[in-house]
């Protein structure tokens, strides 16, 4: 019987987030199209721990996803500081005639337990015009529907740089560039050579190794 060890690690990654840090796995989505913000689970997020209405709802997501649209990497850069601002500082949403704007919030980061944490694996999205048809990032994390983080997975016999390369090709025209506009964080692993991480246009020879608070690598 073969085993599949790349397939291994990766049960691994989910089964740790899923049992240490709590979060929601949706399943395995490569038989379906995706995009970096899952709209039900937003709204979901707006709606019950924001209390937000529904035409404010409406309102918040219609700017997120202005601000994520992306086609290009030359554009991506641009779109992601867009969105990391909607992520880090609060959206303006009208309320009633005469009265302040409600600010309403995408993370909730003075209460990080009140937020949806989220992890699904083989994300498959499609690809803008490139020689294949789609992509599919190993594992994605996402915060109240939008996407965080961008896992790449490797067995101990290929180099993490393959998933450090994986995520740079992702970015470049005619493949998902768009689906980055949202993450902040990139990571390449495995179990022989430990971790490496960078963020959205970081190029492959800047990418940093991961160290514990003790300063040994992970």
């Amino acid at each position: 019987m073969t085993i599949d060890i790349e397939r291994t690690v990766q049960n691994r990654v989910i089964g740790l987030i899923r049992s240490k840090l709590g979060y929601t796995y949706w399943g395995n989505l490569k038989d379906q199209d995706n995009s970096n913000i899952n709209v039900a689970v937003l709204e979901d997020f707006l709606a019950s721990r924001q209390k937000l209405n529904s035409a404010q709802i409406s309102g918040v997501i219609a700017k997120l996803k202005q601000a994520a649209h992306c086609t290009s990497k030359t554009a991506l850069y641009n779109a992601n500081k867009e969105v990391y601002r909607m992520l880090r500082f609060p959206v303006p949403v009208p309320t009633e005639p005469g009265k302040p704007l409600k600010q309403a919030w995408l993370v909730d980061w003075e209460n990080p337990l009140n937020n949806i944490f989220s992890i699904a694996e083989e994300v498959r999205v499609s690809t803008m015009g490139g020689e294949v048809s789609h992509r599919r990032p190993d594992i994605c994390l996402y915060v109240n529907g939008i996407l965080f983080a961008v896992i790449e997975l490797k067995k101990a016999t290929v180099s993490i740089e393959e998933g450090v390369r994986q995520n740079w090709r992702n970015q470049k025209d005619g493949e998902i560039p768009g689906f980055f506009s949202t993450a902040q964080l990139l990571v390449s692993g495995s179990e022989s050579e430990g971790i490496k991480y960078g963020t959205t246009l970081t190029p492959p020879k800047y990418w940093l190794k991961w160290k514990e608070p003790c300063g040994k690598p992970c």
